[in-house]
């Protein structure tokens, strides 16, 4: 039996079902430390940077995702996504040639998502939306998703505060068995114990 996801863990849980805009907003503080850092495809070809100033953050929450789209898309049980200005934000510096582009509805409110690609090793690199639909911050000029995963492994391993994971979303869609998963031996564990 899984164990329930309310008891898993303690991010909060946003079903599909929750009003537009999907998740609450994210208010800024002069005290959040400007961010540059970068990230690349699985085979090097695409690179990318994400740069925010002093003070700002994502436009929603970081979160993992549960829907059956993207589980799918990503090949993945969940996936974590940082939700971004990218016209601000985000750049393409290296590969932008390769970017592969894939477009579907996601809902009637929501308008069409472009999954963007590597074309070379097919990782993801991010995902836009539209940018006309009504319930974007005044002033967003191109509204998208990165994945944390893909950013260099020094900064992946150590996020900044702004990308980590603030809840779930799509949580009645969960396929993990977090009870399960806490009893699994790790692989970094038992190369650990083979070294000694």
């Amino acid at each position: 039996m899984k164990t329930p996801f309310n008891v898993a863990h303690k991010l909060t849980i946003l079903k599909t079902n929750t009003s537009f805009p999907f998740f609450p907003t994210m208010t800024t503080s002069s005290t959040s430390p400007a961010i540059n850092v970068k990230g690349h495809c699985y085979c090097g070809a695409v690179e990318y940077q994400v740069i925010l100033e002093q003070g700002e953050k994502p436009i929603f929450p970081p979160c993992y995702c549960h829907c059956d789209s993207c589980r799918r898309a990503q090949a993945a049980p969940l996936y974590h996504v940082v939700c971004i200005d990218g016209g601000k934000h985000f750049a393409i510096t290296k590969g932008q040639e390769l970017i592969q582009k894939y477009q579907k509805p996601i809902s009637p409110k929501s308008g069409l998502l472009t999954r963007c690609f590597c074309r070379e090793c097919g990782t993801r690199i991010l995902n836009e939306f539209d940018p006309n639909l009504d319930f974007w911050p005044e002033g967003t000029t191109q509204p998208m998703v990165f994945f944390p995963n893909t950013l260099e492994e020094d900064v992946a391993s150590n996020l900044p505060e702004a990308f980590r994971a603030q809840l779930h979303y799509n949580a009645e869609s969960c396929v993990l068995d977090f009870g399960l998963l806490s009893k699994l031996t790790t692989a970094a564990s038992s190369e650990k114990e083979a070294e000694k």
